[in-house]
């Protein structure tokens, strides 16, 4: 059984309860399965077949969930894009671009799908039964990864692939009771694994655009769990500050996609939620090292513990194996792990490791304490530290909105570059006097302000196109 066989079940068995909540629409689990079963039909009549590869352009979340799983059912594989050029140097075999306007395709094969893809009235839910992926070791879904310190890498995922990753993020909430998740992670993403967990355990997905809208849903749909990344974390303190709200319902925020210093951690535990789950993961490998804040504070700013389906060391440069709670290089593998479609080296069976480009340590009792990206490691008279560092001491002061850091090498020394996002007056000679006066002092050479920072899709700085940003100017 696939998870959209559990999905079309909770449609018959509870057709009224909400699957999936935007910020102006409820969508039942009822009208989930009758758009399933819609879609499928259209695609029957086009030239789409099993075994095909299908890119899905579509903004709408609903619509486009609705789609992946009718081609899921079909056995076509499915990717889905935010926009075409996210697709340059992926080497897929597109066979059709379905999107929510004519030029989505951008010269690919298009279908527009538009009202006329859904059902106009209410219908039943029954479908017959479609072979899909099963028993077949096809790729049945390929995500891209964000790319926020290099090229996007194209992973594909079998159904098995599929389903241990539902089954892995289960594990991650079975302390807690939830009916309501909001998902401010992007759909695309991280979002994607989220909503297939919710929805296979036939409770309610919700999505928020923004750090204000999560704040409104979580008051007026009750979320009990919160998905989101640091940055929306900072984003939703900085309302929390200028308005402040209470959030009885929220039981629990579980946040990764980049590390936390203790200071914002504090901030969302004690004006956003008491218990906060901390989450290292990779599209490749999924959930890596987990757990709760309050467990991980004996051992200073700690990820999370090593999860029994994943196997990490550290390394030296010479990828020898480091004792316990020496720094150095990840090297990860777990049970399953997803292949990088363009990239087929990464799959080497020579190598079985996942390496994501990150350092830190490992304790003895399996605690990992993730210190910062290899490459972003910035270079400061007390030794190398990673640029959230810098930005979280960025971020305590009321003139700053958003930070980043950066080390740019020129003349062949490495110099400390700071991009501000002001909030107001910024004194970018005071910012500089702020930062000398830390532990260990930290000498800007450039304090640029900006409008707005590049970031990604999951709320990551995107520190190469910012990097760009800087030598072109």
């Amino acid at each position: 059984m696939s998870f959209v066989d559990t999905i079309m079940f909770h449609a018959r068995a509870m057709p009224e309860k909400p699957a999936i909540v935007l910020g102006d629409r409820v969508l039942t689990y009822g009208m989930l399965a009758q758009g399933i079963v819609s879609v499928e039909n259209r695609i029957l009549t086009t030239s789409l077949k099993r075994g095909d590869v299908a890119a899905v352009v579509m903004d709408n979340p609903t619509r486009h969930f609705i789609v992946v799983f009718a081609l899921y059912r079909l056995g076509i594989t499915s990717v889905s894009i935010s926009r075409m050029d996210n697709m340059a140097g992926s080497g897929l075999k597109i066979a059709a671009v379905l999107g929510d306007r004519p030029d989505a395709g951008e010269g690919l094969p298009t279908m527009v799908v538009d009202d006329g893809w859904f059902p106009s009235r209410p219908g039943g839910t029954d479908a017959p039964a479609r072979r899909g992926f099963a028993g077949t070791d096809q790729i049945a879904r390929i995500r891209f990864s964000t790319g926020t310190t290099g090229g996007r890498k194209a992973i594909g995922f079998t159904a098995a692939d599929l389903e241990w990753d539902i089954a892995t993020r289960m594990t991650m909430f079975a302390h807690v009771g939830w009916q309501r998740m909001l998902c401010l992670s992007h759909f695309l993403y991280n979002g994607f694994s989220y909503a297939l967990m919710t929805l296979t355990s036939g409770n309610t997905l919700l999505f928020a655009g923004d750090a204000a809208d999560a704040l409104r849903m979580i008051d007026l749909y009750g979320a009990e769990l919160l998905i989101a990344s640091p940055q929306h974390l900072r984003e939703m303190l900085g309302l929390q500050r200028e308005m402040p709200t209470t959030l009885p319902t929220l039981k629990l925020i579980s946040v990764g996609g980049a590390t936390m210093e203790l200071p914002l951690r504090d901030a969302i535990q004690a004006m956003l939620c008491k218990s906060l789950l901390s989450v290292y993961s990779a599209t490749e490998c999924g959930p890596i090292a987990i757990g709760l804040v309050e467990r991980l504070r004996q051992y200073g700013n700690a990820t999370g513990f090593v999860t029994p389906w994943a196997t990490v060391e550290v390394v030296g440069d010479d990828d020898t194996v480091l004792p316990p709670g020496e720094e150095g290089i990840l090297r990860i593998r777990t049970d399953r792990h997803a292949k990088v479609l363009n990239a087929p080296a990464a799959n080497g069976a020579a190598d079985p490791w996942f390496r994501p480009g990150d350092r830190g340590k490992l304790l003895p009792n399996g605690v990992l304490i993730v210190t910062g990206r290899t490459t972003e490691m910035i270079e400061t008279a007390g030794g190398k530290i990673p640029p959230e560092q810098i930005e979280d001491l960025l971020m305590r002061r009321p003139d700053v909105k958003d930070a980043a850091a950066i080390g740019v090498e020129r003349n062949g020394v490495q110099e400390l570059w700071v991009v501000i996002v002001p909030r107001g007056d910024v004194d970018p000679k005071a910012i500089a006097a702020y930062l000398a006066t830390q532990q260990p002092p930290l000498m800007t050479h450039q304090i640029r302000l900006a409008d707005a920072l590049p970031r990604g899709e999951t709320g990551k700085i995107l520190r190469r196109t910012l990097r760009d940003m800087l030598s072109g100017e």
